[in-house]
């Protein structure tokens, strides 16, 4: 497991002094940062959980300084820091990126626990999105796998070499299951040709699609309903 990296921005030395003896009963690195930091600096800062106290070098509000960061970092973890916070702060903190406020003398336990329940739900996060991009990409319908990232056609687990034009007619064949498909929309769609093009060449990409799928004893076929067009279906 990684290590959580923590920064300090504040005036306050003894808290700092409080962070640094605290690292191995809570398992983080700390990173102090020292009072000369320019605020570009900190804006751009590569550190997984930043604390702004209010109590700073720069003169500024943890609030007006979560502002800014969080328009540069969307991935570090704000936690503000202050002698008081007002209802209004804390909805306004809220509004502005901040992850939570902790009115000082902070309690380091539940500071570290607030931060782990942050990461948690980071994680989760994470988790769905790659997951959102990866459902973008990657298509099945019975025995077929296609991912489109790598351009890659499975049947049964076994690849399958398809020319691009096959690719993006079985494709758009495997996003469309559920109806059956006409000419004009793969000329359109596949080819960018006019639907109405004079030309044939969606039939001779079906054939061999056909005849490919029937080499690797696929239960998926494409069939072809006169009149209307075409649809995968299991055999």
């Amino acid at each position: 497991m990684t290590t959580t990296t923590v920064s300090l921005f504040s005036a306050d030395t003894t808290f700092s002094t409080k962070l640094a003896a605290a690292q191995s009963e809570f398992s983080f690195f700390y990173s102090p940062l020292s009072e000369d930091v320019h605020l570009e600096d900190l804006l751009l800062l590569s550190t997984d959980v930043l604390l702004l106290d209010d109590s700073n070098y720069l003169g500024l509000s943890a609030l007006d300084l979560c502002r800014m960061i969080r328009l540069k970092n969307e991935e570090v973890i704000l936690i503000l820091l202050g002698e008081t916070f007002t209802t209004e702060d804390k909805m306004l903190a809220l509004h502005s990126g901040a992850d939570d406020l902790f009115k000082k003398p902070v309690h380091l336990k539940m500071l570290f626990s607030r931060v782990t329940a942050v990461k948690r739900r980071m994680a989760v996060v994470a988790t769905e999105v790659a997951e959102v991009r990866q459902s973008l990409t990657e298509f099945s319908f019975n025995d077929l796998f296609l991912d489109s990232k790598r351009h890659m056609c499975l049947v049964k687990n076994h690849e399958v070499r398809l020319t691009n034009f096959e690719f993006l007619t079985l494709l758009y064949l495997v996003k469309h299951s559920e109806k059956t498909v006409a000419r004009g929309d793969l000329l359109a769609e596949v080819w960018e040709l006019p639907p109405d093009d004079p030309t044939r060449p969606v039939d001779h990409v079906i054939s061999r699609l056909r005849q490919k799928l029937t080499q690797k004893n696929s239960t998926s076929q494409i069939q072809t309903y006169w009149g209307h067009g075409y649809r995968l279906e299991k055999l």
